[in-house]
């Protein structure tokens, strides 16, 4: 990709900021509180099962319907890497698009290609600026301004990006032409499939992390192939 294109992109990607967050908070805010008694809890826990279920199945019908043949979870994980990966290299380039910073550092590649669902589950919830502080990349906002890191024209909505929370800034992505081009230039290298597959995980991977855990994973995943096949051919009579 061109130069002026990663630059319009991510033009495009900050303005979509500016634009959907308050959609995206207002949709979030409007989202059913978590009640603390028991019943609820586990009525909570068996919904959480039931919508991992559902992705592994919506899953594997598309592997199914295009012909993938390699349906095992370690294709999943591949793609999962593949997206988060770009999700965090489009940050990092609205990061150097709105600092006059000369030089900045990526996260680290253990962080990066993490896709545990514990550990991406707690950074959903943090913003982009708690994120860098963390790995001592970034100094806090108002040191950024206090040193005039910030191009003056993007004071603004660079403000909103870095306080936004990273599953809002996924929702953003998600919204952008730098997604559409992502999949492209993936459909270029690797295929229609992997484009197909890489949408339908980056789509669902907040979902995946915020209602997924370990132990209803592994549960899933060695259970016969008949709790996914269910909802496979539902899915596929649905979709005539």
């Amino acid at each position: 990709m061109s130069e002026t294109n990663i630059n319009s992109s991510n033009n495009e990607l900050i303005e979509n900021t500016n634009n959907n967050l308050n959609t995206i908070n207002i949709r979030n805010n409007s989202e059913n509180v978590i009640n603390n008694d028991s019943n609820e809890n586990v009525n909570i826990i068996d919904e959480n099962k039931s919508k991992i279920i559902f992705f592994y199945s919506q899953y594997k019908y598309l592997c199914y319907k295009h012909g993938v043949e390699n349906i095992r979870k370690n294709r999943i994980d591949i793609i999962m890497k593949k997206v988060k990966i770009k999700i965090f290299k489009a940050i990092h380039e609205i990061l150097k698009f709105c600092l006059n910073i000369h030089h900045i550092n990526r996260l680290p590649q253990n962080f990066i290609i993490n896709i545990r669902i514990e550990f991406n589950k707690k950074y959903l919830e943090k913003t982009i600026e708690e994120i860098y502080l963390e790995f001592s990349i970034l100094p806090s906002l108002e040191e950024m301004k206090e040193k005039n890191y910030i191009n003056k024209d993007k004071i603004d909505i660079f403000t909103i990006f870095i306080k936004s929370k990273l599953k809002d800034i996924i929702k953003v992505y998600l919204l952008s032409e730098l997604f559409i081009l992502d999949k492209k230039n993936l459909e270029k290298k690797s295929g229609i499939n992997d484009a197909i597959l890489f949408d339908f995980v980056a789509n669902n991977i907040c979902n995946y992390f915020l209602y997924g855990n370990s132990s209803n994973i592994e549960t899933i995943i060695t259970e016969k192939d008949s709790i996914i096949n269910n909802n496979v051919f539902k899915s596929e009579s649905e979709n005539k």
